[in-house]
């Protein structure tokens, strides 16, 4: 098995529980913003919002040529504020999104070489352990379970 099935493999994995998640949670609460000690927090329906764009920019924009990008990425971008929620697109269409990102994301990682996985990532990101294509999808994978926990 090569790198690029076992990172793909993981990918999927990480992204079966958020899916566990997605269907524990009625989509009339995906709005609802919780506080903690008055911190407010992003919402579920912002929180996948912002996995569809973090995926599309690290793994596809970061390891291909290939790009999902929708208008409404931008509004959850790091470092971004939360947009007021008559921003956010239908759940519908976010959910429609994370599967297609998604699956994109692992055609290009399942078929990387050990080679590939080794090459400076399209946007020169530098990780703690270098700027090559395989520590970006280490990120997204890191990235997006520690969303799981927070859609925990």
């Amino acid at each position: 098995m090569t790198q690029g099935l076992i990172l793909a493999e993981t990918m999927a994995a990480t992204r079966d529980m958020v899916y566990f998640y997605i269907n524990k949670v009625e989509p009339e609460y995906w709005n609802n913003q919780l506080e903690i000690s008055g911190q407010p927090l992003n919402t579920f329906t912002w929180q996948l919002a912002h996995l569809c764009w973090a995926e599309n920019m690290l793994v596809l924009q970061g390891c291909s040529d290939k790009n999902l990008h929708k208008p409404w990425f931008d509004h959850f971008a790091i470092r971004k504020e939360a947009p007021d929620v008559s921003l956010y697109p239908p759940i519908a269409e976010i959910k429609e999104t994370f599967k297609a990102v998604h699956e994109a994301s692992l055609e290009v990682v399942a078929a990387m070489n050990e080679n590939e996985l080794l090459d400076v990532n399209n946007h020169q990101m530098n990780f703690k352990l270098g700027n090559n294509k395989k520590k970006i999808i280490i990120n997204n994978i890191r990235h997006e379970a520690m969303h799981v926990g927070q859609l925990s």
